[in-house]
């Protein structure tokens, strides 16, 4: 079975939103992992198989091929990981489609919980830009998505990414907004500096 999620990276000092195609058929068990990516991408496989079975979530003993596209572009870091772990439980009939755009990023630990990653803003204003309404990731990354206006669902584990999916994309609604009022001025400027503050020095925001 075919299934698609959506996550992204950083391409130089831009976003780059990302196609996660996953395919699962018949065969003896094997993971293939193409589309240009980085050593941190392709481990992701041994990282996504094992957060998926210490979650409670069955992991199918098939041949699984997940391609990352533009599978022109060269890939970087960890953040593909939950959007892998998405797609497989998509492809497998544990999740099914939503029809609003997704965004999912995140490193998944392999007990299932999720570790912040790097590049969230210009990945959501590039998403935001493709017409994305909704956001999956690390509760550590939540205060600077939430300057994109973006709704933004954060999760400290494998299990309240898929329950954001499965349950409702407004689980959290009100109290999202209740912490972004009360606490969203103090975590802008605990962020740190970004180049698009910078004017100039095109030369040495390039290096």
């Amino acid at each position: 079975m075919y299934a698609c999620s959506y996550s992204g990276t950083v391409l130089g000092i831009d976003g780059m939103v990302v196609t996660v195609e996953t395919d699962i058929a018949n065969g003896l068990p094997q993971f293939d992992l193409v589309g240009l990516g980085g050593s941190a991408v392709k481990e992701a496989r041994d990282r996504v198989r094992a957060a998926l079975r210490n979650a409670g979530y069955d992991y199918p003993m098939q041949r699984i091929t997940v391609n990352l596209a533009p599978a022109d572009q060269r890939k970087e870091g960890s953040g593909f990981d939950l959007a892998i772990a998405f797609g497989i439980l998509l492809a497998s009939k544990q999740m099914h489609p939503r029809p609003e755009r997704i965004l999912v990023l995140g490193e998944l630990a392999l007990d299932g919980s999720l570790r912040p990653v790097t590049g969230v803003l210009p990945i959501l204003l590039e998403a935001k830009h493709a017409g994305f309404t909704h956001v999956i990731l690390p509760e550590q990354n939540a205060a600077e998505a939430r300057l994109v206006d973006i709704t933004v669902l954060p999760a400290s584990n494998l299990e309240e990414a898929v329950n954001y999916w499965k349950e409702g994309l407004h689980s959290k609604t009100s109290d999202l907004s209740f912490h972004e009022t009360q606490t969203g001025k103090i975590n802008v400027n605990q962020l740190p500096p970004d180049f698009a503050n910078v004017y100039g020095q095109h030369f040495v925001k390039r290096g």
